[in-house]
């Protein structure tokens, strides 16, 4: 087995932020049940709730309920996820603008694993920068005990 990694890649010009990790993937029916729900509630409606809390409760909801998969949209008008279960041949792409709709299509990958690509907005263009990302990496996954590779080198671990 390969060893568990995660990769960013950037493409400026796309305006895309690629990151990709080597662990099971996920079945079309594992991709619904995780991300189905937060395009079918609208981001900014979601968002918009936890935010309206005046305590702590949304900063503990970072890591349930898909919370940290809505600040994707935050920095990004489109996030495809591209993803293959190990022991299944096809491959999914979800697809949401993060509005309330998402797309799910069939598509070729020859790796087990999952792609989440950001599209990143004109207005967040830091994203885009290596530098900028290599030093937003190291500051807040410092709790991710696997190799995190940017442009080919480890950016932590």
């Amino acid at each position: 087995a390969a060893t568990p990694l995660i990769t960013l890649a950037l493409d400026k010009d796309k305006r895309t932020l690629t990151i990709t990790d080597s662990g099971v993937g996920m079945s079309r029916d594992e991709l619904i049940s995780a991300l189905g729900s937060i395009a079918n509630s609208g981001t900014r409606a979601f968002l918009d709730k936890i935010g309206a809390e005046k305590n702590d409760a949304a900063g503990s909801l970072i890591g349930r309920f898909g919370v940290g998969f809505y600040s994707a949209f935050m920095v990004a008008d489109t996030v495809d996820v591209i993803t293959r279960r190990a022991g299944e041949d096809k491959a999914w792409k979800w697809s949401s603008d993060g509005k309330g709709e998402f797309t799910l299509e069939a598509i070729e990958r020859t790796s087990i694993g999952t792609s989440v690509i950001l599209h990143v907005r004109e207005d967040a263009g830091e994203f885009l920068d290596p530098e900028k990302l290599g030093q937003i990496v190291r500051q807040y996954s410092d709790h991710i005990a696997l190799p995190i590779l940017l442009g080919g080198e480890q950016c932590f671990f």
